[in-house]
């Protein structure tokens, strides 16, 4: 994603072409194609694809950046010019400690690290646990919604939400999070009158077991038909546009990019579009 682009023989390109050998992406400065109006277009051709090879798009250069020692994959135009416009920046060589160790503390053991260090998926665990020396744990944002439980008053929503995927992120210890796909939200199919079901929730058994089931049943529907209306009406316009001054969660169409091997595909593009809605 990211390659050294300057020519220090400790930090810059030699040593990472080095290191990744036959799969290092060569030393060309690319251009970013421009229009008059300073956003992308496909007229120099598909960047994702150089004469029907993925390979040799990935590997025929990179676009620098003005004051960084980095710079983007030939592949990732949109994501270098949002670089360039100042809408992202890069923070490397995040990653998890105990506490401020040197690499000669780490091996020599004289510092505690995390568990399984260098591992990713584990790593990856750690992050979204927000403490570095415990594997098994709440999400930090989980352990947030424990605290704020209340904050939204009487609204059937939830604090944490996730798209798509349920991570642990959002497991509290007396909280969980509400997943939502990516496309909206799924109306249910009803094989009776609604408001006769409706009727039924509310007769109390007198069992504890029962009652309780019947609350959360109730909660789910309530829940469903008002993140079904919500989305399906409260759809924004946004006031951004995409790197190509299109609408901002669009793409160019496979004609456009005139690709033979790979479609283009929408799928990242509706969870981000999910979150900002």
């Amino acid at each position: 994603m990211f390659i050294p682009s300057t020519d220090d023989e400790k930090r810059g390109y030699p040593p990472y072409a080095k290191s990744r050998e036959n799969l290092k992406v060569n030393n060309e400065t690319l251009t970013l194609p421009l229009n008059d109006n300073g956003n992308l277009n496909l007229s120099e051709g598909n960047p994702y694809n150089v004469n029907g090879d993925l390979d040799s798009a990935y590997t025929k250069g990179f676009y620098k950046h003005k004051n960084l020692d980095l710079a983007t994959n030939g592949v990732m135009p949109e994501l270098a010019h949002l670089i360039d416009r100042g809408k992202v920046a890069i923070i490397s060589n995040a990653g998890n400690l105990i506490e401020p160790a040197t690499k000669e503390e780490l091996l020599a053991g004289t510092k505690p690290s995390p568990p399984f260090l260098f591992a990713h998926n584990h790593q990856k665990s750690l992050v979204l646990n927000g403490i570095a020396s415990k594997l098994q744990y709440t999400g930090w944002a989980g352990r947030v919604y424990d605290l704020w439980q209340g904050v939204n008053g009487d609204s059937v929503y939830r604090l944490n939400m996730g798209i798509s995927s349920n991570s642990h992120l959002f497991y509290g210890e007396k909280t969980e999070p509400l997943v939502v796909d990516a496309r909206g939200p799924k109306k249910y199919i009803w094989n009776i009158k609604r408001d006769i079901y409706d009727n039924f929730l509310e007769i109390q058994t007198g069992d504890m077991f029962e009652d309780l089931y019947t609350k959360k049943q109730k909660h789910s529907f309530i829940l469903q038909d008002t993140l079904y209306d919500d989305w399906k009406n409260k759809s924004p316009s946004w006031l951004s546009k995409n790197a190509y001054g299109g609408e901002l969660f669009s793409y160019p169409s496979n004609s456009e990019l005139q690709q033979n091997k790979v479609k283009a595909s929408s799928y990242l593009l509706e969870k981000l579009e999910a979150v900002a809605k």
